[in-house]
């Protein structure tokens, strides 16, 4: 799955950018709180530290992967906006990412923000 996820990503990033931004933005790969901290804005504190400097690095834009529909809405919430719903796994794995003959493949989201002229 790791060589079918990286094949997506790349397809899912030049949707979202240009040749030349491609190699222009900042990849937020993996944050995460533990379940007894979520839902206290610390995940929205870490993407709004991440935007700050994505901004002072010349305003570029971060992308992310969203694993979970509760990310996904966290996300969205601080201006990421989805590119592509990607599906891992078909016929492989459940949604729950363990084997299972026939099953749905795991589902994330491509998703970019981009700083606006406000924001600069």
């Amino acid at each position: 799955m790791l060589i079918e996820h990286a094949t997506a990503v790349k397809r899912a990033k030049q949707k979202a950018f240009t040749p030349k931004v491609m190699s222009e933005f900042w990849y937020l790969f993996i944050i995460g709180t533990h379940q007894t901290r979520q839902r206290q804005g610390l995940g929205g504190m870490i993407l709004e530290h991440v935007k700050a400097h994505a901004l002072k690095d010349g305003g570029r834009p971060v992308w992310l992967e969203a694993s979970n529909d509760n990310a996904r809405k966290l996300y969205a919430k601080h201006g990421f906006e989805e590119v592509e719903e990607i599906t891992l796994g078909i016929g492989l794995v459940g949604s729950d990412g363990l084997a299972k003959k026939g099953g749905e493949g795991v589902k994330t989201w491509g998703m970019v923000w981009r700083p606006d002229a406000k924001n600069k």
